[in-house]
């Protein structure tokens, strides 16, 4: 969008007065991700990672890349840094878990899956990831509860949204 576009120009111009700013690499690197720019975008992460290693997100958001990629070693490796900073970090969890059943560590992914829920219960991915790893592990009964599970949360997401949406326009809603 012309908005983003806007964005990054004037990140752009503080890195330039300052290319040390370590949440103006993570502001571009966001917007390059946005735009489907990955390759920028990881690059942007990276320095973010090299001027600030404590800040987790930055790993997460780089080993999202990577998993997308197809570089699941590179991912997970990223996404362990990311836990090693904040083990409560429900997102690292979750893209751990997918590194993980990309692997077919259909064990670890199920215990990132389950520990990304217990931090976010609203993260209906980690649900549906859930239900992946503990189908490809051939236990269907469970893998099917859980499918279940998620579609009902899926669905009550989307009408909450719905609700919201329709119910700021009239005053009359109850």
């Amino acid at each position: 969008s012309n908005r983003t576009s806007q964005a990054k120009e004037e990140i752009r111009r503080a890195l330039a007065l300052d290319p040390s700013l370590p949440m103006a690499h993570h502001d571009l690197g966001y917007a390059e991700m946005t735009q489907g720019r990955k390759e920028e975008a990881l690059e942007e992460f990276r320095k973010e990672i090299e001027l600030n290693p404590a800040l987790e997100d930055a790993y997460v958001r780089a080993g999202t890349i990577e998993l997308e990629r197809g570089r699941v070693t590179e991912a997970a490796a990223l996404l362990r840094q990311a836990l090693a900073r904040n083990p409560e970090n429900a997102a690292a969890h979750f893209e751990l878990g997918r590194t993980y059943l990309k692997q077919r560590k259909l064990d670890a992914a199920e215990a990132e899956f389950r520990q990304a829920l217990v931090l976010d219960a609203t993260l209906i991915r980690a649900r549906y990831g859930l239900a992946q790893a503990l189908q490809a592990a051939g236990r269907h009964g469970e893998a099917q509860r859980e499918f279940k599970l998620f579609s009902e949360l899926l669905a009550r997401s989307r009408s909450s949204q719905a609700g919201q949406a329709g119910g700021s326009a009239s005053s009359d809603s109850p």
